[in-house]
């Protein structure tokens, strides 16, 4: 019988070289792609591209912050779902690394009152905090997008920071949030969802710059709006009313953080005008207005064209302190668009046809006197200044030549 040959020891040695390196191949093949969970100090995290993402916490800390770095290698992202449910959290401090919380990664945290973020950039998925206890955050500089559902049934959370670079606010993100009381947000908004405010306090109000979409949103869904300037300081509304209103310009001037509100009873056209001061400017926030500084030679008229019941701001700017009356009057459209047409003709953007034997007086009054007559057809792109009677007919002021060498401001009416 024949013994069989035995392996030698320089074979078994190469053999068992193979097998650990094999092993080891495996192993990193699977930590590299996600298939590993690997545990150390309080988190089970596992390899994701270029870093690691936390999938779950294990500790019992209250206050907790999540590390830069796991075994030298940067914290990216945490899992959807990696802190839910976990009721001894109360503060935790999110490093610059991490670029994505998944769903639902905070959400159901009774005991979690704030989150702080060092990150300039993350993204978040959908119920990020939902139904969690969290009273504060401050949300990365950089962030553009609040999820979905972000802040839904966060019953205590009373303060939000917003970035300036949020454009979008996705449906149901702070529906719930009985403790808000007021959220202001950036100008660069772009988009707020369905329902994204929905079941908040009565007292509830909005606050961003007026024009914005945000105002257009508390508007359509009954949300009370605060205006505020570029560097979000708010305005304190005063209440307008059409007819004659009075004021202290020192209490109702931009300047000292006043804005005056108006909310018509009816759609149409309005003229506000301002009486009893000089160095004052009024114009109309978030619209463009029709400035009419010619009318009556009262630099400070606006005519405006408001939504019913829809609150506009009328922003006032004086050099000294006056008491002042603000009287807004509603007109008919078609004295309004006779204004329009002065102004327009005013600003050179418009053109008059004069016909042959047109009447030039020396004044629009009723104690007029004709002057001269225009000898033929022209058409002329500005005039100086005109005036709407109680007619109704536009006059308009030109320069014109009389005779052979005088010129003279005189007055005419396409409809005299």
């Amino acid at each position: 019988m024949k013994n069989k040959p035995r392996l030698s020891p320089l074979r078994m040695t190469v053999g068992f070289f193979i097998l650990i390196t094999v092993i080891g191949l495996i192993y990193a093949f699977l930590y590299f792609t996600n298939t590993i969970t690997v545990s150390v100090n309080d988190y089970d995290y596992h390899r994701s591209g270029s870093g690691v993402e936390i999938i779950r916490y294990t500790g019992e800390a209250k206050d907790i912050v999540i590390p830069e770095k796991i075994n030298d290698c940067k914290v990216i992202a945490i899992a959807d779902k990696a802190f839910y449910d976990i009721d001894n959290l109360r503060d935790v401090d999110i490093p610059k690394t991490v670029k994505k919380v998944g769903k639902q990664a905070f959400a159901n945290c009774d005991g979690m009152e704030i989150v702080r973020f060092f990150s300039g950039y993350t993204e978040f998925g959908e119920g990020a905090f939902e139904n969690s206890s969290v009273q504060s955050v401050a949300l990365p500089n950089k962030m553009q997008k609040i999820s979905r559902a972000m802040f839904k049934n966060c019953r205590a959370v009373q303060k939000v920071s917003f970035p300036d670079n949020l454009k979008e606010i996705s449906d149901e993100a702070f529906e719930g949030c009985i403790s808000l009381s007021e959220m202001v947000v950036g100008e660069n908004i772009q988009k707020i969802g369905k329902n994204a405010f929905a079941g908040t306090a009565d007292s509830f109000a909005l606050s961003s710059l007026i024009g914005s979409v945000t105002e257009s949103y508390a508007y359509e869904n009954g949300i009370e709006f605060k205006p505020c300037d570029s560097t979000y300081r708010k305005y304190t509304a005063y209440e307008a009313f059409e007819g004659i209103n009075k004021y202290k310009t020192s209490k109702v001037s931009a300047s000292n953080g006043g804005m005056l509100s108006f909310r018509p009873k009816k759609s149409g056209y309005y003229l506000i005008s301002v009486f009893g001061g000089n160095g004052i400017r009024l114009s109309q926030e978030g619209e463009s207005g029709i400035i009419c500084s010619q009318v009556h030679n009262d630099e400070g008229s606006i005519l405006m064209k408001p939504e019913r019941d829809k609150t506009c701001y009328l922003k006032l700017s004086t050099t000294y302190s006056h008491n002042i009356s603000v009287e807004i009057k509603h007109i008919a459209d078609d004295y309004a668009k006779l204004m329009i047409r002065g102004e327009q003709l005013i600003k050179n953007e418009g053109e008059l046809v004069l016909k042959a034997g047109t009447a030039l007086y020396d004044t629009y009054s009723s104690d007029r006197s004709r002057v001269a007559d225009i000898s033929s057809d022209i058409t002329l792109k500005k005039v100086l200044d005109y005036y709407i009677d109680s007619k109704n007919r536009i006059w308009y002021k030109i320069n014109v030549s009389v005779g052979e060498k005088t010129k003279r401001d005189l007055w005419l009416s396409t409809s005299a």
